[in-house]
């Protein structure tokens, strides 16, 4: 269960009440009214939404574990065990659900990444063991379909890509139909969004983030990459629309809610480019009390901001003593 913080006092309700008040005006004002991010590895949110996955499904709430874990697979992408990892939990939750047809689709693709041997080497909680044995042997993964795999012709084999080489053409395009014939699965969005991603191509990540909200509307994630998109661009009026997305739905800070800490981060950034001081004290003010310093700190690393949030303190406190002294 997530723990909310609890406001200490009144003063600090009547804060938060302004401030839920402040987003919806903000949110108003926006519909009228740095490239680093690109080049970051696997970010530190997906693995730790992998961890939380895992845990959905030991705490045998498997629906949400499917959720949690297709969203992780997108941002754990090049790491074959980490994602073969995820592709096993989701078949197993599959499994719990009587959902045939997914449970094999996705430990085949488990077998894709790492290999039939290769699922018993995964880290899997030892209690999901032997239910990841029964989906093995009921589908026959094994020996004979590696045998049977060995006889068949050997496909051309392609040469290494050199570094910034365009993602081949029939990749992108494969992702395409499978979203045009499954606009609800999440894991084929995440992986053409990296594609472009990698390449740095932010048209064709805009594209497939601003698809796959139209068709997952309920899903926060998109926003919150859609403002991320805006943010590495300087477009802060519009990042700022997105992240208050992410934010309007919920009544009170959740502190173990990553999404819902960055937006707060990347909110506050935005509102002081975009020279509305005010909110942006508020929203700064908002986050001191929701969140411990160790908190926000590793929160400014995983998303590569500490420095850009220290020049903005900085400049920030030199105005505060420029305005004492006159």
């Amino acid at each position: 269960m997530k723990k909310t913080l609890k406001k200490p006092n009144i003063r600090t309700t009547k804060v938060n009440k302004i401030i839920k008040f402040l987003v919806i005006i903000l949110f108003v004002v926006i519909l009228f009214s740095s490239p680093l991010l690109w080049n970051q590895e696997v970010d530190p949110f997906y693995l730790k939404l992998l961890n939380t996955g895992e845990q959905s499904y030991l705490d045998k709430n498997y629906k949400q574990a499917i959720k949690e874990l297709e969203i992780s697979i997108f941002g754990l992408s090049g790491d074959n065990n980490l994602v073969g990892k995820a592709y096993v939990y989701i078949s197993l939750s599959y499994l719990q659900l009587k959902d045939r047809q997914n449970c094999e689709l996705n430990i085949r693709k488990a077998v894709e990444l790492v290999g039939a041997e290769g699922l018993e080497k995964l880290e899997i909680d030892e209690s999901a063991r032997d239910d990841l044995k029964r989906v093995i042997a009921y589908f026959q993964i094994g020996k004979a379909e590696e045998e049977e795999e060995q006889e068949e012709e050997k496909p051309i084999e392609e040469k290494p890509k050199k570094p910034g080489e365009k993602v081949s053409n029939s990749r992108i395009e494969e992702l395409e139909n499978k979203i045009e014939a499954e606009p609800q699965n999440l894991a084929y969005y995440y992986e053409l969004y990296e594609l472009y991603r990698k390449e740095n191509n932010i048209k064709g990540a805009r594209k497939v983030i601003q698809d796959f909200i139209k068709h997952n509307p309920d899903e926060l994630i998109g926003s919150y990459l859609m403002g991320k998109i805006e943010f590495s661009q300087n477009n802060h009026a519009e990042a700022l629309n997105y992240f208050n997305q992410v934010l309007k739905p919920f009544e009170e800070i959740e502190a173990e809610n990553d999404l819902v800490i960055k937006s707060l981060i990347y909110v506050s950034i935005c509102l002081h480019y975009l020279n509305r001081q005010i909110l942006h004290d508020a929203f700064v003010k908002l986050l001191k009390e929701n969140t411990s310093n160790a908190q926000l700190r590793l929160m400014l690393r995983e998303e590569d901001l500490n420095k850009e949030w220290a020049r903005i303190v900085k400049r920030r406190k030199g105005k505060a003593i420029q305005r004492r002294q006159d």
